[in-house]
């Protein structure tokens, strides 16, 4: 005991003037680390888009992907619908770059090739149980490309066959892709980009009109995601997001939401839950 200094009304003092109890088998809370907010999927659907997107070659598509999700932020406030977000590109992952981020105009083989990615990403998630509130994140996630008039791929589905999120994803990614530089075009501006969204998807009845107008009331914060391509800053800010949503699932527990906002918040105090209150985008 010459280094250690016995004293029964506290526990044993080092030297180096810090207490530690005697008692065996004592946990002890770590103050200095970040409890984690993130639902568990949320923490899986970033760890699995980093892995599939989050290099050099795919830096677009990753970049694409984060900025979605903070889109579809200002549209809708469901955690599965961001935890589909996330992934909803995952399939690029197997679509080879040098057509994928071709410059010029693509072959009708080409692009058969490129539309693929929605198939890849339904089968790569395939790979993962969903199950409870998530068990469609699939559908939501691999079904971004499909319209209500049927023109959409792959499976040209209808209205009757799309969910609201769907719907809402589906707006969110056309969206972030003309407000954003892609290598074979300059970005649109925000109010360009909504009267093309008008005349070639709303008129001809490929979007939904109510998604549409939500986003178009969220003009203005949808002019500050577009100039946004630093990747730590949109990690974090889309890390924001799903912390927001998570709050609503006990996630140590399964899939169960946890008890209403409303049972604790009043209509007024009911807390955002879009990206733009967390100040993590300049």
């Amino acid at each position: 005991m010459s280094n250690l200094e016995v004293r029964p009304e506290v526990g044993v003092r080092h030297h180096d003037g810090c207490f530690g109890r005697t008692t065996p088998n004592v946990i002890r809370p770590n103050r200095g680390k970040r409890r984690n907010r993130l639902h568990p999927l949320a923490s899986w659907a970033l760890a699995t888009l980093a892995s599939a997107l989050n290099n050099p070659t795919s830096e677009e598509s990753y970049r694409h992907s984060l900025k979605v999700v903070l889109v579809l932020s200002l549209l809708n406030d469901s955690l599965k619908a961001a935890i589909a977000a996330v992934v909803h590109d995952i399939g690029k992952a197997k679509i080879d770059p040098l057509v994928l981020y071709c410059p010029g105009q693509l072959t009708p083989e080409q692009r058969l090739l490129v539309e693929s990615h929605a198939n890849w990403t339904r089968i790569m998630l395939g790979e993962r149980r969903f199950y409870g509130c998530f068990a469609d994140v699939v559908e939501i996630a691999s079904n971004h490309h499909e319209f209500g008039d049927g023109s959409g791929y792959p499976n040209h589905l209808t209205w009757k066959d799309l969910c609201p999120h769907t719907r809402d994803l589906t707006v969110a990614d056309i969206a972030e892709a003309l407000i954003s530089d892609r290598i074979y075009r300059k970005a649109m501006s925000v109010a360009a980009a909504l009267a093309l969204m008008e005349e070639l998807y709303l008129q001809p009845g490929k979007i939904d009109a109510g998604s549409f107008a939500r986003l178009r009331l969220q003009a203005h914060h949808l002019k500050r995601i577009a100039p946004v391509t630093s990747l730590p800053v949109l990690y974090q800010s889309v890390t924001a997001v799903l912390e927001a949503r998570s709050i609503q699932y006990e996630g140590l527990t399964g899939f169960q939401p946890r008890v209403p906002y409303d049972r604790f918040y009043g209509a007024a105090e009911r807390p955002s839950l879009h990206w733009h209150t967390f100040n993590h985008v300049a």
